[in-house]
This record gives structure tokens, C-alpha cells and sequence, in this order.
């Protein structure tokens, strides 16, 4: 069993050899657990043996809309007209918002971007082709992220509590975007995540009422794209998002990450939704890992796979990207606890 089957089996509710797992990582947090393992750092996540590949996409010239590596001082114009200070990117894994792309809401004049303009998929094929055998993920913004990212947050906010129908036609012309990259994906590609942050610490970002107002259709809208081309649908927010569960179950995601521990309840999601829908993470990215010691980081692994592995539907990871500044005995006991638990279920099983 590769690591893509691994994870296709554990989202469609069937037993697998062992518990999948993922690490998100920062650029710099990669460069370290390299240096610290002898390796180059395009071999640190397949030696970690990470089960997603994560992909981007080019803009229609060829630049890039994804994650871009260590790109120290510089300023990034995305198709949108966004720009973003990309010099962050290498310790923090984001880029910071510098301009939007429209003012008040007014998009008169403006033009949104083609989705199925331009060679977008070329460098995401070559990544496939070098790591085979992980399960290809294409990650795409969703609309609110996105819509905040042109407009800025307190404009599309306002925008959403005063029902402004330019929001909608926002989020309606985003989705079609979305759509359109979803379409054309390449062959090879196994499943889309989708990034649209609704969550903080304690609860989400606006009403529940407004998120179905304003996002649930059009999530609606890219789970039957992405389901139209028979791909896995995985979503990720940070934060809590507990009162969406049985809303995401209803729009057919298939995973949902990163199950933040110091902002969720794992153990009460489990319990109620672990049957329908697969759940990622669950390991302490701003608590356990980066200040908690070696013995700490195996405490909470172990207790949280044997929480949440029950019943299936489980991937163990970090709740989103480790943080730069973690101690890298930390990550690196991590992996060996998940690299042992894996090889030694797989022994048992082929015994």
C-alpha cells in the first residue's frame, strides 16, 4: 500500500495498514530538519514521508499563485492586482497583504481573471512526476479568502452585514474562477484544497447565518466541480469551526484540516461527525510542539492517535504549518514516532 492509496482508503472509510499522517511545514523549518538529517531540502518531506504532495498553480504568464520559497525583499503583483510582500514567506510559510486590488467595493472598470487562460499547470506536472506515489493535492484560495484578499477584510465585512449585492457579485465571479482551475486541472491530480480561513480562536470570523448566506452556495458550487472530476475534496480553516461540521459533512467535504487542538474539540468532533467525514491534524502547532519537550510532543501524538484513530476517517498531523522557531528535536521526534508506528503496522500486517 503507497501513501496515496493509504489516504484514499482512510477518506473513503475502509482499514488501512496504519494511521496516514502530514506535516506542514515552513520553508525555513524544512531547511532545518534538512540540515538535521543530512538532506537537500526537496528531499525532506518524501524521507518525513508526508502523504499529501501539495501543488499551486501559475498565473497566466507564468507567475506564480501558490506559495512562493525564499523570496527575501521582494514584492509580488498577483493576476488579481493583489500585492503581496513575499520576504516572509521562507520563516512564516505566508505572504503579507501590502495594496488590494479594488477600493469600496467598486468594481466598475475592473476585470476578474480567466481561470482557464494560460499554461497554469506545467510546474505542478513536474512536481508529480518527481515524487510519485503521494496523494497529488492542488491547493486553490476559496472565494472569502480570496474576495478579503482583493477588497480587504473590513470593506468585504461590511460589505457581508449590509447584504451589498457587490459582495455577491464578488464571490459569484470568484467561484467561477475557482471552477475554471478546477476544470482544467492536469491529469494526475488527485484532489483539490481548498484554503478559506473562517475560524479564530473561539468561534468563527462573522455569523453562522452569514456563512450560509454568502459561502455555503458557492462551496456548493466547487464540491460538485470538484466531485465532477471524481477528485477528493479537502478543506482547510484555521480555528474553531465546530458549529459548520454537519454544514461541511452536508456539502460532501471529504477532509477537513488542520483540527486545531488549542482551538477545537477533538474529542466531541470525533464523537459526533468521525463517521462522515475524515479529520486531519489534532497535534499542538502553537502549543505541544514548539514549547513542549521531546517527551511531551510523543505524549500527544500517541494520546491523540488513539483518540481519534478509532473508527477510522483519521490522518494524524500537526495543526497546520510547525512553526519556524520550534525546537527541531521536537519535529524530529515526531517523525520517528510516526516513521515507527507506520513501519511496524505495516510488518504486522504483512505478517
Amino acid at each position: 500500500m503507497d501513501r496515496k492509496e493509504a489516504v484514499l482508503r482512510t477518506v473513503k472509510g475502509l482499514k488501512t495498514a496504519y494511521i496516514p499522517y502530514h506535516f506542514d511545514l515552513t520553508m525555513k523549518m524544512t531547511d532545518r530538519l534538512g540540515e538535521h538529517y543530512g538532506l537537500s531540502r526537496d528531499d525532506v518531506e518524501d524521507f518525513i514521508g508526508n502523504h499529501f504532495l501539495y501543488l499551486s498553480y501559475n498565473g497566466p504568464e507564468g507567475e506564480e499563485n501558490g506559495y512562493r520559497s525564499n523570496a527575501e525583499n521582494k514584492v509580488y503583483r498577483d493576476e488579481f492586482g493583489v500585492s503581496w510582500d513575499v520576504s516572509g514567506n521562507y520563516d512564516i510559510g505566508d505572504w503579507g497583504l501590502i495594496d488590494t486590488a479594488v477600493r469600496d467595493l467598486d468594481f466598475s472598470g475592473y476585470t476578474f481573471p480567466d481561470g482557464r487562460k494560460g499554461d497554469r499547470f506545467a510546474d505542478a506536472v513536474a512536481l508529480m512526476e518527481k515524487y510519485p506515489g503521494r496523494l497529488n493535492t492542488m491547493q486553490i484560495r476559496g472565494p472569502f479568502t480570496m474576495g478579503w484578499n482583493m477588497t480587504g477584510m473590513e470593506d468585504i465585512l461590511i460589505g457581508m452585514a449590509t447584504e451589498d449585492s457587490a459582495v455577491d457579485y464578488l464571490f459569484d465571479n470568484l467561484t467561477n474562477y475557482i471552477v475554471d482551475i478546477i476544470d482544467t486541472l492536469p491529469e494526475g491530480v488527485d484532489a483539490v484544497r481548498v484554503l478559506d480561513d473562517w475560524g479564530t480562536q473561539t468561534g468563527l470570523i462573522f455569523s453562522k447565518e452569514m456563512w450560509g448566506k454568502y459561502i455555503y452556495p458557492r462551496f456548493k458550487v466547487i464540491g460538485d466541480a470538484i466531485r465532477k472530476k471524481d477528485l477528493v475534496f479537502m478543506h482547510h480553516s484555521c480555528g474553531n469551526t465546530e458549529e459548520l461540521f454537519q454544514s461541511f459533512i452536508d456539502l460532501g467535504i471529504d477532509i477537513y484540516d488542520p483540527m486545531q487542538p488549542e482551538a477545537i474539540d477533538l474529542a466531541g468532533i470525533k464523537k459526533k461527525y468521525g463517521r462522515y467525514i475524515t479529520l486531519c491534524g489534532g497535534l499542538g502547532s502553537q502549543s505541544t510542539i514548539p514549547l513542549g519537550t521531546p517527551e511531551d510532543v510523543v505524549k500527544e501524538a500517541s494520546d491523540t492517535k488513539a483518540l481519534m484513530e478509532k473508527g477510522g476517517r483519521y490522518i494524524l498531523g500537526p495543526a497546520g504549518s510547525i512553526p519556524t522557531d520550534a525546537p527541531v528535536e521536537n519535529v524530529a521526534t515526531l517523525v520517528a514516532f510516526c516513521k515507527c508506528y507506520t513501519e511496524n503496522a505495516s510488518k504486522i500486517k504483512s505478517g
